[in-house]
């Protein structure tokens, strides 16, 4: 079994569209992968929130889980649309599958570690502190909670995300963790002076998680989800 968390719908959704998934209810889609269950969990942004939807996945059976969507680099060289992956405890065959499809694809590629932060790191320096003190490669709201909940099930853990902004990139102060539409537009009337940077962001982040969902079609079908859990 597979099971492909990302945050918000602009996350989950190119995923949920690649692989003609059927809603489940809570945030759930499911539907198989080259005969084996999967499941996208659109958990909603931050901790609280990923344990509540993962902890309604039964498994019963081998578990790799993907923490997917976008990340903040948090290392000079991470451009924008580029993947970040946390392969700790992978299987080395499954890491040269991820680096060779990443290069089939045209698509940079940056193996480390993921640190999960409570808080959108919006601030340059901010991140560039992270970075040299944790020595992580990427940043994001979520990684945590799916690399505990895959643990407590014996399966394993797999990062893979793609990169919104750079370590030097500023992100708008306080945008709303509410994905609608309604909340969105609510903060661009009240940001007014953001609106560009806003819509590059939006731009950018549907070309990259485009990418992403290319890459992690391609890399999934080449895991073997039981030998790979079982060798842990």
């Amino acid at each position: 079994m597979i099971v492909v968390t990302a945050a918000t719908p602009w996350e989950s959704q190119p995923l949920v569209r690649r692989w003609s998934l059927a809603s489940a209810g809570e945030g759930l889609f499911k539907g198989a992968l080259d005969g084996r269950r999967l499941v996208v969990a659109q958990t909603g942004v931050g901790l609280v929130k990923t344990r509540q939807t993962l902890s309604r996945i039964e498994t019963g059976e081998p578990v790799i889980a993907v923490s997917s969507g976008l990340c903040g680099a948090l290392q000079p060289g991470i451009k924008p649309g580029d993947l970040a992956v946390d392969l700790r405890g992978a299987p080395i065959e499954a890491v040269e599958a991820a680096r060779e499809t990443a290069r089939a694809l045209g698509l940079g590629f940056h193996a480390g570690i993921f640190h999960t932060s409570a808080r959108v790191e919006s601030r340059p320096e901010a991140k560039r502190e992270l970075g040299r003190s944790l020595r992580a490669v990427a940043v994001d709201m979520e990684s945590a909670a799916v690399r505990e909940w895959c643990a407590s099930r014996g399966g394993l853990f797999l990062g893979a995300r793609a990169v919104l902004d750079a370590v030097d990139d500023r992100l708008p102060d306080g945008a709303p963790e509410d994905a609608s539409a309604g909340a969105l537009a609510r903060y661009a009337l009240a940001h007014w002076s953001d609106l560009p940077l806003l819509l590059r962001l939006g731009a950018r982040q549907r070309r990259a998680m485009r990418d992403l969902a290319d890459f992690l079609d391609r890399w999934l079908r080449t895991l073997p989800v039981e030998e790979a859990a079982q060798r842990r």
